[in-house]
């Protein structure tokens, strides 16, 4: 079996710590012969890229003063392997995460209605920002990452 991964991409605002790892959002934009995003009619950026795929990275701790160094819409390569982890998600947690706000059901425990769930992410080998010959043109928008449900 081989489970290696490279990807490039820009850091989003998204950081977290679990488990004593600490986590980053890469929004990564595909190549220019690969199929495009496709975007609800009219939420289109023109130009060169359209929306990005975005990917969470695990940061062992001989990485974090690396990871730590690392601002917002810098572009970086990312070397690491694919991890899955499952977890069990209340309805409660999913809404919570999702920004809806929770309702209150007499009829229903939000906390017992559960589903079982998987998260993948690139554990990192190695980082390495990428030089860029002039300021990347990432949207705001790009940054914020507000896919919905992401680890």
């Amino acid at each position: 079996m081989l489970n290696l991964a490279s990807v490039e991409g820009f850091i989003t605002r998204r950081r977290w710590r679990r488990n004593g790892y600490h986590f980053f959002r890469l929004a990564v934009f595909r190549d220019q012969d690969r199929p495009r995003k496709h975007l609800p009619e009219g939420e289109g950026r023109p130009g060169r890229w359209d929306q990005p795929d975005y990917i969470s990275v695990k940061v062992p701790p001989e990485l974090t003063a690396v990871a730590l160094s690392l601002r917002p819409g810098q572009r970086v390569r990312v070397f690491g392997w694919i991890e899955t982890e499952d977890y069990m998600e209340s309805l409660r947690q999913f809404l919570r995460r999702a920004g809806v706000a929770v309702p209150a059901l007499a009829d229903l425990d939000l906390d017992n209605v559960a589903v079982s769930r998987a998260a993948t992410w690139i554990v990192a080998d190695r980082i390495v920002p990428v030089p860029l010959n002039r300021p990347a043109d990432v949207s705001q928008e790009v940054l914020e990452d507000r896919t919905a449900g992401a680890p």
